[in-house]
């Protein structure tokens, strides 16, 4: 069961931090190895192994962390583009650029590595503590790891920042109790990624819990102005770069029915109950189908496992993480060409704390497995430049 108390914090073994370090770097170079070993180089001559990672959404952020939002040489609709991409991860990028001279994509992924690394030692001292129990910490961080989508840890986005955000969130009002840190962490979960708001949910009944025994001090409360503060940032670098606060929010003309771009829809679960009816109904269509099951078939598999997960885990995860997730799985209902819903998906942490509660090797273990290999193919197609997740 959950700790709901003021408890200490267990302590770790000994080496259980490097255990976790070389795991997780050891899935990376495995993962980067076998991308490498498939792609045809022949065919691509061009192409570097460097190169294999750095596609898609990790241009804009290293463009960002280069010129910052200014439109440059780009057209209006790709510097309006850029508009949708909080500036906290570019701006580390920047920083390790200036202070290391790495090149920019290089930049990326250091920092992406660095903060898979600390979110998963994080992530097993929240799960010692929640579950009080070693194995069962390891087995979160193991499943963390072997996501279908954990492969975005090792290219240049701002997945695995979020990722360690999050789980600072929890760390902060759960196994320190500190409100005021989770509120800076909040803050800076929206500064990377907007949906990153709705970290401020698990802060706010933590809050109530506190309230409940003892008033709140101005540590408490006064950093809540963090979250308030970073969203005006944003809305200001809108405001100067776009002449709309709001650019963020206007990528494309609601008439645009086929444009590919991840847009809310405010019809939840619209899309997904179609790809899954699909699925359901005409399974061997579907899993042939390969630009179905990258664009919408996958997500929606693995929207349907975490929902399933989640519900499973209603009778013993404490309300805090029950309505992050609930309400981050109601964010991603709503999108629309939810291409990018399996990387999406990787944060939801709660579900890792569930499984890990799995006590049958042979259970966890095929659990892991099956998600590992999916990961592999989908790290493969990433790398291919066959799909940009």
């Amino acid at each position: 069961m959950a700790n709901t108390a003021s408890v200490s914090e267990p302590a770790p073994a000994r080496f259980d931090f490097l255990v976790i370090v070389i795991f997780a770097l050891a899935l990376r170079l495995l993962v980067a190895t076998v991308c490498t070993l498939e792609f045809d180089f022949e065919k691509y001559p061009h192409e570097t192994w460097l190169g294999l990672w750095d596609r898609w959404d990790a241009k804009h952020y290293e463009y960002i962390a280069e010129n910052f939002y200014a439109r440059g040489t780009k057209s209006e609709e790709d510097h309006r583009f850029l508009s949708r991409f909080p500036p906290l991860y570019p701006i580390f990028m920047g920083a390790v650029i200036r202070l290391t001279f790495l090149p920019t994509p290089v930049a990326g992924i250091v920092i992406s590595l660095a903060c898979l690394i600390a979110a998963s030692w994080l992530f097993f001292r929240l799960l010692l503590f929640e579950w009080g129990d070693r194995s069962a910490a390891l087995r979160g961080v193991v499943l963390l790891n072997v996501f279908p989508s954990a492969y975005f840890s090792q290219a240049p986005f701002s997945e695995a920042l979020f990722l360690l955000l999050i789980v600072s969130v929890f760390f902060s009002i759960r196994v320190r109790q500190n409100i005021g840190a989770g509120w800076i962490f909040v803050g800076l979960a929206l500064f990377t990624r907007i949906v990153g708001i709705l970290a401020a949910l698990p802060v706010f009944i933590a809050t109530l819990r506190k309230l409940r025994t003892k008033p709140l001090g101005s540590s408490d409360w006064l950093p809540s102005v963090v979250p308030v503060a970073m969203i005006t940032h944003f809305l200001i670098i809108n405001l100067h770069y776009y002449r709309d606060p709001f650019a963020f929010l206007l990528l494309q003309d609601a008439s645009k029915e086929n444009s590919h771009i991840v847009r809310p829809s405010f019809a939840p679960f619209q899309e997904l109950s179609v790809s899954l009816r699909h699925l359901a109904f005409e399974p061997i269509q579907a899993f042939q189908d390969h630009f179905f099951m990258m664009t919408q078939g996958w997500g929606a598999i693995l929207f349907l496992s975490v929902a399933l997960v989640l519900l499973a885990g209603v009778r013993f995860l404490p309300l805090e993480y029950q309505a992050f997730s609930w309400a981050y799985l109601l964010f991603l209902s709503n999108l629309k060409w939810a291409v990018s819903l399996p990387r999406y998906l990787w944060l939801t942490i709660p579900v890792y704390m569930v499984l890990a509660k799995i006590r049958w090797p042979i259970i966890f273990w095929s659990v892991a497995a099956l998600a590992f290999v999916l990961q592999l193919y989908l790290a493969r197609e990433f790398s291919r430049g066959t799909m940009g997740y």
